[in-house]
């Protein structure tokens, strides 16, 4: 199982993927277009955790 955390901004979202030993697997910045998240996560392992981090102003 991978772990999956992402980091949320203002034109964009940091990703990062981990195994289960803690080895970064993945690690780029998401574009916050059309389908890009999705895409991006696709990629995973499916049933992942996923962890978001975000803050408005």
């Amino acid at each position: 199982m991978q772990c999956i955390a992402l980091d949320a901004h203002k034109r964009y979202t940091w990703a990062l993927v981990e195994d289960e030993r803690g080895k970064v697997v993945r690690e780029q910045r998401v574009a916050h277009s059309k389908g890009a998240l999705i895409e991006f996560l696709a990629s995973c392992e499916r049933g992942s955790p996923v962890a978001g981090e975000t803050i408005g102003n």
